[in-house]
Formats: C-alpha cells, structure tokens, sequence
C-alpha cells in the first residue's frame, strides 16, 4: 500500500501505458481468396412418388368416425382403444428385442404422435391417451396443426403438445 502512495507509482503506470501503446504489431499481407465452382447436384423426388416416411414413427389417428388408425391401419374405435394398446405393447417389445434405440441412449423408440377429429369426445380421447401410456409409451405428442385453418392469424402457432410420461 505504501507504494501506491508514493510518487512513482503514477509514473510507473504511465511509462508501463506508454510502452504498450507504443508496440507496433506486424501485420501480414494475406493472400487474396479466390472463388472456387462447386457442382451441387440437388435431388428431386420423382413427383409419381413419395418419399418414405420414418420407420420409426407411429402415427395414431382418430378420424370422424371414431376409428382408431396406427400408421394407416385400423384399430378398434376410441370408446374402447383395447386393440390399439394391444399393438403398441407387441411393437414396443419387438423394438425392445431388436435393439431399436434413441440415438446415444438406451432407451427403446416409443414415441407415439396422436391426432384427431373435432369432433371426438373428450372423454374418448383421453381413453386413447390413457391406453398409449399404458401401452408403455415415453412421449405422446399431440399433433393440433389441424386445428389452426388455413387463413386463420394466430398469435401462438401450436404444432404439436407434448405429454411426458413420468415414469
């Protein structure tokens, strides 16, 4: 502390400023860049066909009818989703048997997306909720897209509702 009191103190700190702002940095020419041609080939879908949808996901739909579709296949109707659960169970065991996995982990794919009509009952669709869960999924996403019309503003675009399961 007696240092700082004395007189040198500001003149040492201003020689020391003084010598930093005084070093001249050498700055090297950099070449000069050159463009390079890169030939993209872009890949286009034939328009007669589709592309693949993921294997892995499952899709359940619960359409006007009340009818349960996995993946395009019906199940049952959703006053009594017992078919629905039933699948789920034997698709999660054979992911399970096969080693099908999220990536970096060791937990078995049992993602499931649900999407449904307006004009379900609620009390329906919380029994597909339920059999999903049961069934043994981790994540039920609930895909509401259709709900938001084509030409309708929203302050708050929903695509999907997650629902974790606490397992």
């Amino acid at each position: 502390m007696n240092f700082i009191k004395t007189k040198l103190f500001p003149f040492l700190l201003t020689f020391l400023i003084s010598l930093l702002l005084s070093i001249t940095f050498e700055i090297k020419d950099q070449p000069i860049s050159q463009t390079t041609t890169v030939a993209v080939h872009i890949y286009k879908y034939p328009t007669n066909r589709l592309p693949k949808p993921n294997p892995l996901l499952l899709w359940v739909d619960i359409d006007d009818k009340d009818q349960i579709k996995l993946n395009g296949e019906n199940y049952g109707f959703a006053h009594s989703p017992n078919s629905l659960k039933q699948k789920l169970t034997e698709v999660f065991e054979a992911r399970r048997d096969n080693g099908v996995f999220k990536e970096y982990t060791d937990k078995v794919v049992k993602d499931v997306i649900v999407s449904s009509s307006n004009s379900i009952k609620y009390e329906d669709f919380m029994k597909v909720i339920k059999a999903i869960e049961d069934a043994g999924s981790d994540l039920i996403q609930i895909d509401t897209q259709h709900l938001v019309k084509k030409n309708q503003k929203t302050l708050f675009p929903i695509v999907c509702t997650r629902y974790v399961n606490s397992k």
